[in-house]
């Protein structure tokens, strides 16, 4: 059976759950890529409940941008830490760039 690029996402998201200690407390930011758009998201796992997210058309500098403005949510709601989940996404360009900015605003990652 061949392997395409989303079985080898969905195998790489697989094994970074495991590892993943998403009941640890600390808010999830979670990042999905569609054609067109790069969505983040914030989410608390205990509660399951997503509490906020953004979305922005492809692009370095407004995903970075956008990190920015979830990191600025972040401190109005006072959390200093948060877990990132890449999704199995590999960890260069937008995704890169997005948690960039989170770190920028001062969000430890």
């Amino acid at each position: 059976m061949a392997t395409t690029k989303k079985d080898k996402r969905i195998r790489r998201k697989k094994a970074i759950a495991k590892k993943q200690n998403r009941f640890s407390g600390k808010l999830r930011v979670f990042a999905f890529r569609s054609t067109k758009y790069l969505y983040l998201g914030v989410a608390d796992d205990i509660s399951h409940k997503v509490l906020f997210s953004k979305r922005s058309k492809k692009g370095l500098e407004e995903s970075k941008k956008n990190g920015v403005e979830i990191g600025k949510k972040l401190k109005k709601i006072k959390v200093e830490e948060v877990v990132f989940d890449r999704s199995g996404y590999k960890y260069h360009g937008n995704i890169k760039s997005a948690v960039e900015g989170l770190r920028e605003s001062g969000i430890k990652v």
